[in-house]
């Protein structure tokens, strides 16, 4: 991807807490370590890990793949209210997985 995409713009407004954590996690994943909390995301596209955030204001989820070309690629950055990641979230993650890998 040459540049920022137009959705990399996008502002998502979490907790002062939730952004520095996720901040945090990040920075662990451009260390080359992973991080503390974390599950495989498959479904998404190979090599994709949701970092998972919370404190008692509520949960984020940051969706990334660190397989192409030695970048992150940070594919989706949401705050969660159920259980179960929604469908939307899902799918627009896969759509920029496939944009990072070029196709």
């Amino acid at each position: 991807m040459n540049g920022l995409a137009p959705h990399a713009a996008t502002s998502v407004s979490f907790g002062l807490r939730r952004s520095f954590d996720l901040g945090h996690e990040l920075l662990r994943v451009q260390l080359g370590l992973m991080p503390n909390n974390y599950k495989p995301m498959p479904d998404i596209g190979a090599g994709t890990y949701e970092i998972r955030v919370s404190d008692p204001d509520g949960i984020a989820r940051l969706m990334y793949v660190a397989k192409f070309r030695e970048t992150v690629y940070v594919l989706h950055v949401f705050e969660k209210k159920t259980q179960r990641t929604p469908q939307k979230d899902i799918e627009k993650a896969k759509r920029r997985y496939k944009e990072a890998k070029g196709g």
